[in-house]
């Protein structure tokens, strides 16, 4: 039978030394389906035109050093955090956007497919700050109730990017018998979704952010698959609206 505390533990980032290799091996293979993704994708040709050290910039490999930056220097950034004079959720809101965004629109748009949800690289990422910055929202209501680490997020909408992206491919890859394609996609949109929200959880002064008591177990896990994604939703549907009434076109349903 699964164990909660297992579970809870592993969650959060505890456990024996396999724990390392498992994250290599994550981090391996991510780094392996982009290379593949880059140089075979339908984009290749045009990302190719660019300077290699361009290429290299916009290239989702920039995850790696992102997500060892945020933990490497978290304590000055925190600091720095402490300094801005706004409430602590609208200083979750707008850095956590600000990482979030760019690591989303980047991995899913020029890894993937190029245009993602519209063809226009900076209205493409205007689009995402709805349904990130939504989810963003959920998890922090979840802090209010719930007490846990970046761990949690990382792995729910990491799990969630790789059951929904572009239109449930690694689910029907499954089902279709092609597991190399599945895992290689797996290992692709569990960092490049679970980074665009944990990472405001690695630099958040812990003080600011909401001082939940209650322990994680299958209610809290439940609501962590559901709030983020409802509040993700709504303000997705709201943004998409708003923009669409701005610039005289239709994006909801996106």
């Amino acid at each position: 039978m699964l164990n909660p505390p297992s579970l809870t533990a592993i969650a959060r980032g505890r456990g024996p030394g396999w724990r390392r290799a498992l994250w290599g091996l994550l981090w391996g293979l991510f780094a392996l389906s982009t290379a593949s993704m880059m140089l075979g994708g339908e984009d290749a040709g045009r990302v190719r035109q660019l300077p290699w050290w361009l290429q290299l910039l916009l290239s989702p490999l920039m995850l790696l050093p992102l997500w060892w930056v945020l933990h490497q220097f978290r304590e000055g950034i925190r600091l720095w955090i402490r300094r801005v004079p706004l409430p602590p959720i609208l200083k979750f809101i707008f850095l956590g956007l600000m990482v979030g965004v760019p690591a989303v629109s980047l991995t899913v748009a020029l890894g993937l497919n190029g245009d993602d949800l519209d063809p226009d690289p900076a209205l493409n990422t205007l689009l995402y700050v709805g349904p990130v910055g939504g989810a963003m929202l959920g998890w922090y209501l979840l802090r209010r109730f719930y007490a846990f680490s970046y761990h949690y997020p990382f792995w729910f909408q990491g799990i969630r990017g790789v059951i929904e992206e572009q239109g449930y491919l690694v689910p029907l890859a499954l089902l279709s018998g092609d597991v190399f394609t599945a895992l290689l996609l797996s290992a692709y949109l569990l960092p490049a979704w679970g980074i665009n929200i944990a990472s405001i959880f690695v630099i958040m002064p812990a003080e600011e952010l909401p001082q939940g008591k209650r322990q994680p177990r299958l209610l809290g896990w439940l609501l962590f698959a559901i709030v983020p994604q409802l509040t993700s939703d709504v303000f997705a549907f709201a943004s998409y609206w708003g923009l669409g009434a701005i610039l005289g076109r239709n994006f909801v349903g996106l």
